[in-house]
């Protein structure tokens, strides 16, 4: 088949090609060899299918005609390439179409290297992939084409080719790091998009109140009279260590991948040390299908989902079950024109104890809307929560606002980090039989998580969190004011 077939335009580009090798898409595969890794290189193109030099054995005419012939080459394939570099991948292939024939149908490694490059552009991957497979075949220790061709085999879904020849390049010594980074980020987004994901979860912290006790030492209660009271247990302080896993499994519900079944496992434990009681497990449950889609927004098809999700918490406080929340949710979420992306949920649970009185046990709603903008380098989302829970007990009957805001950014390209502040207030419908006043909280919340790919190791990468948590009451025995920095480990690929 020929490698210029009609070219086929598509609505979304590709751009694969990984940072840190220059793009030289205005010369030649036998230039660019000889300017990354030495003549050595050139001389080895050459011999295997460029234009050879003239033959010492011809006549003076034919000696002439083929140095014009070389020479007319050269000029098409360096067009060639400038047509490229300008952003015009179909001129390219028509100038390429008639240096091969110039050479009698022959074609060179110069003119495979740019013919795959104008199929890129066109959105023509199976023939760029084909094309870059066949020149890394040739030439397996140039790693600027095995990193293409790994790049089309993951955009054309042969994932496990592709992984295979990310983590061999990865492993190479010589490569530099901007390129060893981009690599790791492509085997990200193969881990990500596994059909069965596994995550795992694990982190450890200093907690100052792992009791969740009161942080007063009296408290006046007016149901005698404004007496003071002394609070007896007092905030203890633990180290404690945090061990999960999750699991994500997608079944295909469409050819397309439109439509699939999204079913999850997550199981963690948080152990206090020195403090038994207060270790605390959860079981969730969760399957729902997810629809993907395209919209057109000024003449562009940016993407979509919608989703439904029932599921199932089950808590244990210390060894002890707890509580168990059966809950149902719907999710949407719709980019937009100018990097913007609007999205949200609703929610609605079902909770019940494992002691302690029916009446206390909530069932509750949430409402969310966000709006994120991306930018070059990082993302700015904003959004806003409105919960209730409504039990059979009046006084514990409460509804809240919460605002957020989040910042991610990532520079010098291997430092990331990120903000999330949260501020919000609770009101509680009856009035508190001991307090003789309806319960109201604020609550003001900064999670700042910093990391460095540098410091990765085989795919997992360290975390660093300083947390601040802040909750002011009408009622001292609610104040809480508590501070951590914790380690957690992410797995990448």
């Amino acid at each position: 088949m020929s490698i210029f077939p009609t070219p086929i335009p598509v609505a979304e580009g590709l751009a694969p090609l990984l940072g840190g090798f220059p793009r030289f898409t205005c010369i030649s595969l036998t230039v660019f060899l000889s300017l990354s890794v030495g003549t050595g290189w050139a001389d080895e193109v050459v011999a295997s299918g460029s234009v050879k030099s003239v033959d010492a054995d011809s006549t003076p005419a034919q000696a002439e005609k083929q140095s014009e012939s070389e020479e007319r080459y050269r000029e098409l394939v360096m067009e060639a390439g400038r047509q490229l570099q300008q952003g015009r991948p179909d001129q390219t292939l028509k100038l390429l179409e008639q240096a091969t024939k110039m050479l009698g149908g022959r074609t060179t490694a110069d003119i495979l290297f740019l013919a795959a490059q104008a199929h890129m552009g066109l959105g023509n991957r199976e023939m760029a992939t084909r094309i870059l497979g066949r020149l890394a075949k040739e030439y397996p220790q140039v790693d600027r084409l095995q990193l293409d061709y790994a790049a089309m085999l993951y955009s054309t879904g042969r994932d496990e080719e592709a992984d295979a020849i990310f983590r061999e390049i990865r492993e190479k010594k010589n490569v530099p790091e901007p390129v060893k980074r981009n690599v790791e980020k492509f085997l990200e987004r193969i881990h990500r998009r596994k059909s069965l994901l596994i995550d795992y979860d694990f982190s450890v912290w200093k907690d100052d109140n792992v009791n969740n006790a009161a942080e007063v030492d009296h408290v006046e209660i007016p149901l005698f009279g404004g007496l003071r009271f002394r609070v007896n247990e007092k905030p203890k302080e633990a180290w404690v260590v945090r061990a999960g896993v999750n699991l994500l499994h997608r079944t295909p519900l469409r050819d397309d991948g439109s439509l699939r079944l999204n079913s999850r496992v997550g199981l963690a434990r948080n152990t206090a040390r020195n403090a038994k009681a207060h270790n605390r497990t959860w079981l969730n449950l969760s399957t729902g299908p997810q629809w993907f889609y395209l919209k057109e927004f000024a003449g562009h098809k940016l993407p979509g989902y919608a989703g439904a999700d029932i599921g199932y918490e089950k808590r244990w406080r210390g060894g002890d079950p707890y509580s168990g929340s059966a809950w149902v949710r719907l999710s949407a979420r719709q980019s937009l024109p100018g990097h913007w992306a609007l999205g949200g949920y609703v929610r609605y649970w079902d909770t019940q104890y494992s002691e302690g009185s029916s009446q206390a046990e909530p069932k509750g709603q949430a409402l969310n809307l966000y709006a994120e903008r991306a930018f070059r380098n990082a993302r700015v989302t904003a959004g806003w929560t409105v919960s209730t829970e409504h039990p059979d007990l009046i006084s514990q009957r409460w509804k809240s606002h919460q605002g957020m805001l989040a910042y991610e950014t990532v520079f010098r390209h291997t430092w990331h980090v990120s903000a999330v502040a949260t501020l919000s207030e609770s009101r509680y419908k009856g009035t508190n039989a001991i307090f003789q006043r309806r319960r109201k909280d604020q609550h003001r919340n900064l999670n700042v998580t910093v990391s460095n790919r540098a410091f990765s190791w085989e795919g997992y990468l360290p975390e660093l969190t300083l947390g601040l948590t802040e909750t002011k009451s009408n009622i001292d025995l609610y104040d809480r004011d508590n501070f951590t920095l914790r380690l957690g480990f992410q797995k990448l690929f």
